[in-house]
């Protein structure tokens, strides 16, 4: 509940509410990628060992060809995600800026 409603609803809602931020970089839309990488391998290399997956689709038992196109289609999903923020941070209505401030002059004698 926390990992997949909760959480997504939260890093929405700071999106929204607090959109003065600069477009992603193209460049850096591999950071995504290493924190996923490594829970899939802790994960696959737990369910190898004593047989426990937190979802049944990462199960080895359904065979290495099911697990690599499982996985594949994780990170391409992943990626495809992260391109979509990317982009959106491109977008007008997501960067907000606030208006400048008027800047007070002293008036003359």
């Amino acid at each position: 509940m926390i990992l997949h409603v909760a959480l997504p609803l939260l890093v929405l809602a700071d999106w929204v509410f607090a959109p003065d931020r600069r477009p992603q970089p193209w460049s850096t839309l591999w950071i995504a990628l290493p924190y996923p990488l490594l829970w899939l391998v802790i994960v696959l290399i737990r369910g190898r060992t004593d047989g426990w997956v937190p979802y049944g689709f990462l199960l080895p038992q359904r065979g290495p060809l099911s697990l690599v196109a499982t996985v594949a289609a994780l990170l391409v999903t992943l990626l495809a995600s992260a391109a979509m923020v990317w982009g959106l941070s491109r977008l007008q209505v997501a960067r907000r800026t606030p208006a400048p401030r008027a800047v007070q002059t002293e008036a003359q004698p």
